[in-house]
């Protein structure tokens, strides 16, 4: 089913997923690594599971879309990918860090 017909003529559709890199977190600190770098609120009871929210996460503008219990996608526009997975390591990697602090 095409969703063009059914908008009616005054709604355009087109298909910009090419243009945007969906990097995966899963685990009990995606949350936490995610909180890091971003001002939306990411506890269960206040982003449900399926909710989606635009934002940014350290420098870049980013769609998170909470997947699961422990599973977030965060959409980023593909030419900001390798960018941004340096940003998470190195954000994991402080979080790791800081928990081994006596």
């Amino acid at each position: 089913m095409s969703i063009q017909p059914s908008a009616g003529s005054d709604v355009f559709v087109i298909d910009v997923s090419s243009a945007q890199l969906v990097l995966r977190l899963e685990g009990d600190r995606a949350r936490e690594l995610l909180a890091s770098g971003c001002g939306v609120d990411l506890r269960p009871d206040r982003f449900a599971v399926n909710q989606f929210a635009q934002t940014r996460l350290g420098p870049f503008a980013v769609l998170i879309h909470r997947t699961a219990d422990f599973t977030y996608d965060v959409h980023v526009e593909r030419s900001l990918g390798e960018s941004m997975h340096a940003w998470l390591e190195l954000n994991a990697s402080s979080l790791t860090e800081a928990l081994q602090r006596p």
